[in-house]
């Protein structure tokens, strides 16, 4: 529970990541669990409105293919910098970062559809709702950016809006990646 606890402060930007334990267990913990939410989220998926066309494989397959690139990335952006031996715990925090950003971002885009399911609502008609549910989204986005400008900032021992920088730089290299591999999931909703 300590390294819980840790790793959330860790993602409110209260400690650095070179407090995390260096423990190979925690790391391949935290792999399985990303590709378990990876296959929940699939499973959820249909209980709300949006028709997205993969299956629970894919949706792991994708969650391969990010790690890997994460692993790449951050191998060759440490090499850069010259900071090789903190590859293992930036690795570590990152993966635990954003699978707990991950958890509340779930739990918080699952509340309408329970919602609508529980009391028998239809929330997407409602205005205030959806432009409080998007803030609340475009909120946990921002979340992620400033987390993985963080964990860079220190990673990298540059300034805060280089870490952000290189977080963005990640956040987009890593979707277009995704995309040219597997293609684009939300094509047909726009």
């Amino acid at each position: 529970m300590d390294f819980i606890n840790k790793v959330w402060q860790l993602t409110t930007l209260r400690i650095s990541p070179e407090v995390l334990p260096y423990h190979r267990v925690y790391l391949l913990m935290g792999i399985v669990f990303n590709f378990v939410l990876s296959y929940l989220v699939t499973l959820l998926i249909p209980v709300t409105e949006v028709k997205l066309e993969f299956s629970p494989f894919i949706a792991m397959a994708m969650k391969a293919v990010n790690l890997f690139f994460l692993g790449f990335f951050l191998y060759l952006i440490l090499r850069l910098f010259k900071k090789s031996d903190r590859f293992f715990k930036l690795f570590l925090a990152i993966i635990w970062g954003t699978l707990l950003i991950e958890l509340v971002n779930l739990a918080i885009s699952m509340t309408p559809a329970f919602v609508q399911y529980l009391f028998d609502v239809k929330l997407a008609t409602n205005i205030g709702f959806a432009v409080l549910f998007n803030l609340i989204v475009y909120a946990s986005i921002a979340w992620m950016i400033v987390f993985m400008g963080h964990i860079f900032r220190f990673g990298l021992d540059v300034s805060r809006f280089k870490g952000i920088w290189i977080g963005i730089g990640y956040i987009l290299v890593s979707g277009m990646f995704s995309i040219i591999i597997f293609g684009n999931p939300f094509e047909g909703l726009v």
